[in-house]
């Protein structure tokens, strides 16, 4: 009976561990979240571009907050004779392997993410949404973030993935331009961009908590210089998509939306 039970904690423990991240022949810590995938978000800017920008940054922060642990540091900021509001900030810094955005999502109504809200809207109308995962998770993102990956878009695009094997692979955007071609040149520089970071992502983040629920984040982004070279270098575009009609998860026309891939990616952010 006692080998039994020996046997029987031993086969618990295997089920409830969960294995690293692979691609090629690197491994990353999973990061301790039930789903592997996070979501950031923008409000309205003039600007598009600084809006998915701002938001994919956001979903990065998430996930490095979640791995990487959080410095927290308090304080008071008085902003008057009488009026001090207490202030808690933690501060995020690292770096990341292996995690990508994989989508974006123009929320015109305001119904915010379904991970955030369930019943009803909980965000701002015209927010800007993007979700990030690690590789290997690349599938459930449709379930925190299905309108991203909604409706009569390409298959690229609506089944999200990173790359497999020894090929890394991410989207990038451009907005409208009178040029196609300086379109389809805007989105694969942003994808390459996100390609590098994919490889070796330095992050630094900080979160200023406020006792009246209001909450800032500043993310910074950014990648090893010999890594983003390579990129530039040797990455190659995949797919094209011009969204004519403003069908596609951006819901803007003239959009384009651009896939690269690398062969043999580096990880190495030394």
């Amino acid at each position: 009976m006692p080998k039994l039970c020996i046997l029987l904690f031993v086969f618990l423990a295997g089920c409830t561990h969960r294995p690293d991240v692979q691609i090629t022949n690197y491994r990353f810590p999973l990061p301790p979240s039930s789903s592997g995938c996070f979501i950031g978000s923008s409000d309205p800017t003039l600007d598009p571009v600084t809006s998915w920008n701002q938001a994919a940054d956001m979903a990065l922060a998430k996930a490095g907050e979640a791995v990487l642990g959080s410095r927290i540091r308090a304080g008071s900021r008085t902003t008057g004779l009488r009026d001090s509001f207490g202030v808690a900030m933690h501060e995020t810094q690292g770096t990341l392997k292996g995690i990508g955005v994989v989508g974006w999502w123009f929320d015109r109504e305001g119904k915010g993410a379904r991970s955030e809200c369930r019943k009803q809207a909980c965000s701002k109308p015209n927010t800007m949404w993007a979700v990030a995962c690690f590789h290997g998770y690349e599938r459930l993102a449709p379930k925190i973030l299905p309108d991203a990956f909604r409706g009569p878009i390409p298959a690229w695009l609506k089944n999200p993935s990173l790359g497999k094997g020894n090929r890394l692979c991410a989207i990038g955007v451009s907005a409208p331009t009178f040029q196609k071609e300086k379109a389809i040149e805007f989105a694969i520089e942003h994808a390459k961009q996100r390609l590098a970071q994919q490889q070796c992502l330095y992050l630094k983040s900080l979160v200023v908590d406020w006792v009246d629920d209001r909450s800032w984040q500043f993310p910074e982004t950014s990648t090893a210089g010999h890594i983003l070279e390579n990129t530039m270098e040797n990455a190659k575009e995949q797919h094209v998509w011009r969204d004519k009609l403003g069908i596609g998860p951006l819901r803007r026309k003239g959009v384009t939306y651009v896939q690269v891939c690398i062969e043999n990616p580096d990880f190495g952010c030394d």
